[in-house]
């Protein structure tokens, strides 16, 4: 590349640095030069250059003499990235080193499978506004800032192409549906990072990073993640307390989740194993030695720990861990992050002076309404904090007043709006309905919400027909995008980087070989793919789908995928058997929607989830990509009969305290019940999708006519065979088709 400096021709060329031992050199430029610009980046310690740098998060232009030229430092949390800080030498401005360091961001988070970088500007910088304007970044929202400076904050979203997304509708670039790189399973799930003592000490008054710490427990605290510690933590502050009864170390401990440890034989050996792989990796040169520190294998432990009860990531400030952080994610699936990952821009000063207490950590009520309940007042100041654009804004407030012949439904979090979504009424046949939605992308329920809505709609439109939805969200929302997602819908058919606009098909039925033909059909009609003229048979949990695109070439799907795109979706392919699983009353209304009132209190917010979790005691006829039966038992005025079906995505055996680290949010059982879930320390957790509810319940003397029951009375999972399944389907109203 060539750049002018003082209006001549220079052949001078420049090239991004983004190694850390290429970087870490340049770290006091980096500083240095941020410095003379406080004003618009703020002020950060060398510290937190140099943990940028040692996690790849720091990158440099340098001219080909290498001299400094500029720099862009970023953080955040996956899959969102935040740029902290873009600098380009005076000389170099608007001679395409700006613009370099922003490309090379987004291809570093594309082939990553971030889903968007965003910058914060306050809005009186105008040459920084332009220079991210110009780099495609889009403002989104607009808020207060500083009481000190009294500036308005500019929240400037960039969305990226995700590189794997699979449309299923058109041109097969992947085979895959996205994971995104997300290691939970459940959409709307906000991820787990244990936090390092270190940073709890640096929390502390005095510390050198207090200002650091304190606003990585504020993103805590405004749930951009769930903070855990392991509970080695707690114990090792417990020794050395001078007085455990009012140590406020102890006390903020407390209020975290626990990541806990491992005692049984096989889970020991894991850890032990783990932790001499590790040793190599993070501190190769003293595992080699037999050197290690006390705190060495302290760390390891630590690490080990996350990985085992597959936290999302580790925030710390050690600096052994952070180099290691691209071979962690690679090997692991563990992210590291470091306390500069959630710098504050200059105008949040006045928040860092936040003091944790107790009393902010609390459960909102969270329901869905009406939207006709909600004054125009109350929409039109929504809209202006989300900054909608026109045609969005409008074609949502003329569902607000439904004069369109349109639906609206709003979410409130106490008495705050926090979402809007309005489609088209219902229609029988292969028509599309248009659905626009906006939910505010600072919520801490924002995933929870958006998966409550959009699934639930699903589940609506797709009960007497198959539906075709037209998903339109706001730009730069990337949390809805990332649900949206999850729940299978894809990007525009005629633009395939579309990150507004997504379609899906809901089948919403459950399918028989007798429905094959039927279903067959539908789908060369809607999605112009040709499935066998025979349904295959089933053969294991990695059972694979076949079909034909509209030019004619073969592809394949794994079935639960193909369960995915097209939820809700229930494939009962010939040899796929079932069980029956009991559940009781008060259970089954949250857990399988048997009730008709939708709300949310608190923590046990499963009811809007598409995926909820189904609790029992350990089982080994339960097995991944099983179909479920549930069986409403007679305790606590229940029915004694089959209610609904449902998909067993995901079966794993937990530990009350894995259970409420990992999945307590979208399980209807609270933690302190737990316990009278049989008598070993270990509970079989059960992720159900698709859930189906019986058009006719089957009582239990029906289900002994149709030879489902083996004498155990269902008070525990019963297996039944595929012909024992289709007749429980019919006998429930369903026959093949929705309930």
């Amino acid at each position: 590349m060539g750049v002018k400096l003082k209006g001549l021709q220079l052949a001078i060329g420049f090239s991004i640095l983004s190694k850390a031992v290429d970087v870490y050199k340049f770290v006091t430029d980096c500083r240095e030069a941020a410095d003379t610009e406080r004003l618009a980046l703020g002020f950060l310690p060398e510290a937190a250059y140099q943990q940028a740098a040692e996690q790849g998060k720091l990158f440099v232009a340098v001219s080909s003499g290498g001299a400094y030229l500029g720099h862009l430092m970023f953080g955040g949390v996956f899959p969102y990235v935040r740029v902290m800080q873009t600098y380009c030498v005076a000389e170099c401005r608007h001679l395409g080193v700006g613009k370099s360091l922003i490309s090379t961001l987004v291809s570093w988070a594309e082939t990553r499978g971030y889903l968007s970088i965003t910058a914060r500007v306050a809005s009186d910088l105008v040459a920084a506004n332009k220079f991210y304007e110009n780099s495609g970044f889009e403002t989104v929202r607009s808020e207060r800032g500083g009481k000190v400076r009294n500036r308005t904050i500019l929240t400037k979203v960039l969305d990226l192409d995700t590189p794997n997304l699979f449309d299923l509708m058109g041109d097969q670039r992947q085979a895959s549906v996205p994971s995104l790189g997300l290691k939970s399973a459940f959409s709307g799930a906000t991820p787990l990072y244990a936090i390092d003592l270190n940073v709890l000490f640096d929390f502390s008054k005095g510390r050198p990073r207090e200002k650091e710490a304190q606003a990585v427990l504020k993103a805590a605290l405004n749930h951009e993640f769930q903070a855990a510690l392991t509970d080695e933590f707690p114990k090792e502050l417990l020794r050395t307390s001078y007085n455990p009864d009012d140590d406020t170390m102890l006390k903020l401990c407390a209020l975290f989740s626990e990541i806990p440890d491992v005692r049984d034989k096989d889970e020991l050996r894991k850890l032990k194993g783990l932790q001499n792989d590790l040793a190599r990796l993070v501190f190769p040169d003293r595992a080699r030695s037999a050197t290690l520190t006390k705190q060495d294998i302290s760390d390891l432990r630590h690490l080990s720990l996350c990985i085992i009860h597959a936290a999302n990531g580790f925030i710390t400030s050690e600096k052994a861990i952070l180099r290691a952080r691209d071979r962690l994610l690679e090997n692991y699936q563990l992210d590291v992050l470091s306390v500069s990952d959630f710098a504050e821009s200059p105008d949040d000063e006045f928040n860092r002076g936040l003091e944790f207490r107790s009393d902010e950590i609390t459960n909102v009520e969270i329901s869905i309404v009406d939207a006709k309940a909600v004054s125009k007042a109350e929409v039109e100041g929504f809209f202006d904090i989300v900054l909608l654009s026109e045609g969005l804004r409008s074609a949502l407030l003329k569902g607000w007043t439904g004069l369109t012949g349109a639906h609206c439904q709003a979410v409130k979090e106490g008495n705050k709006l926090v979402a809007m979504m309005t489609w088209k009424a219902e229609r029988r046949g292969p028509s599309a309905t248009s659905v626009k939605l906006v939910a505010s992308e600072t919520s801490g329920n924002t995933k929870a919400v958006v998966d409550g809505l959009l699934g639930k709609l699903c589940e609506n439109l797709s009960k007497h027909a198959p539906a075709i939805l037209e998903l339109e969200i706001p730009v730069g929302h990337a949390k809805t995008r990332e649900v949206a997602l999850s729940l299978g819908f894809r990007p525009d058919d005629e633009d395939k980087t579309s990150r507004t606009v997504f379609h899906k098909i809901s089948y919403g039925k459950v399918i028989t070989s007798n429905l094959w033909s039927q279903f067959r059909a539908d789908l060369i009609a809607l999605a112009k793919i040709k499935l066998p003229e025979q349904p295959p048979k089933y053969e294991s949990a990695s059972q694979v789908i076949e079909y034909r695109d509209a030019e004619d070439n073969l592809n394949q799907l794994s079935l639960a995928e193909f369960e995915t795109l097209l939820s809700p979706l229930i494939l009962l392919l010939p040899h796929r058997d079932g069980l029956i699983v009991p559940i009781r009353r008060y259970y089954a209304d949250d857990l399988l929607g048997t009730s008709d009132q939708l709300s949310l209190l608190g923590d046990h917010s499963a009811s809007i989830h598409s995926s909820r979790v189904y609790y029992s005691r350990p089982n080994k006829t339960i097995q991944p990509n099983s179909v479920i039966i549930f069986y409403e038992s007679s305790a606590g005025n229940g029915r004694s009969s089959a209610v609904a079906i449902a998909n067993a995505t995901q079966v794993r055996e937990l530990t009350s305290a894995q259970i409420a680290v990992e999945t307590n949010r979208f399980g209807v059982v609270r933690h302190s019940e737990l316990k009278n879930i049989g008598k070993s320390p270990r509970k079989l957790t059960l992720l159900c999708s698709s859930i189906v509810k019986f058009n006719d319940i089957v009582s239990y003397s029906k289900l002994c006519k149709l030879g489902c029951n083996n004498g155990a009375r269902f008070v525990t999972a019963t297996r039944i065979s595929h012909n024992e399944l289709l007749k429980v389907v019919a006998a429930g109203g369903l026959n093949g088709a929705n309930g």
